[in-house]
C-alpha cells in the first residue's frame, strides 16, 4: 500500500471511529461520497479516487459509484493496529541505532 493510500485509509478509519459514537457499525462503516470528502479535507478528489481504487483492489473497501464506499473488517483492523505498527517501527529504528 502506498503512503498516500495508507493516509486515506487511516483518515477514513478515524472518521469511522467518530461515527461509531452515534451510529451502529453497519451504518458507520458506510461512507457516501460526501462523507468521504468530509473525512479527507484538502486531498484532491482525483487522489482520493486513486487511493479508493487501490484500497478496493487490496480488499480493504467495497467501492461504489460516485466514490461511496464500505469499510471491510480488514480496513477496520488495519486502523486499530496502526498505533502498534508505529510503535514497532520506532522500536526497530531505535534498536538499530543503539
Amino acid at each position: 500500500m502506498t503512503k498516500d493510500t495508507e493516509k486515506v485509509l487511516l483518515k477514513l478509519y478515524r472518521a469511522y471511529t467518530e461515527r461509531r459514537k452515534t451510529l451502529p457499525k453497519s451504518q458507520a462503516k458506510y461512507f457516501a461520497s460526501e462523507d468521504v470528502s468530509a473525512a479527507l479535507p484538502g486531498i484532491p478528489w482525483d487522489d482520493v479516487r486513486e487511493a479508493l481504487a487501490e484500497l478496493r483492489d487490496d480488499g480493504y473497501i467495497d467501492l461504489y459509484m460516485m466514490g461511496a464506499c464500505d469499510l471491510f473488517p480488514k480496513a477496520i483492523e488495519y486502523g486499530e493496529t496502526a498505533v502498534e505498527r508505529g510503535i514497532d517501527k520506532a522500536l526497530d529504528v531505535w534498536s538499530k541505532l543503539h
